[in-house]
């Protein structure tokens, strides 16, 4: 993984589009964005789809899955 997926990955809210997580990085084509970011992370596992049968939805978010575990903060 790239150091943007990580980025991507630590600051994920429970479920976010591709909208919010864009602005996690500061990036605006969202195309683009899709491509190198957010589908290389569906694919290993990373993100799940809210709509898996819609792709394209407008209302589509993506999750983490338990595949990526973030630290626990000791308190």
């Amino acid at each position: 993984l790239s150091q943007d997926h990580l980025i991507i990955l630590i600051n994920c809210k429970n479920e976010s589009s591709a909208n919010e997580l864009m602005k996690i990085l500061n990036r605006t084509n969202k195309s683009k964005f899709k491509n190198v970011i957010i589908n290389p992370l569906v694919e290993n596992g990373f993100f799940e789809l809210t709509n898996p049968d819609k792709l394209k939805s407008p209302t589509q978010k993506y999750r983490l899955t338990s595949k990526f575990v973030r630290r626990r903060i000791k308190s």
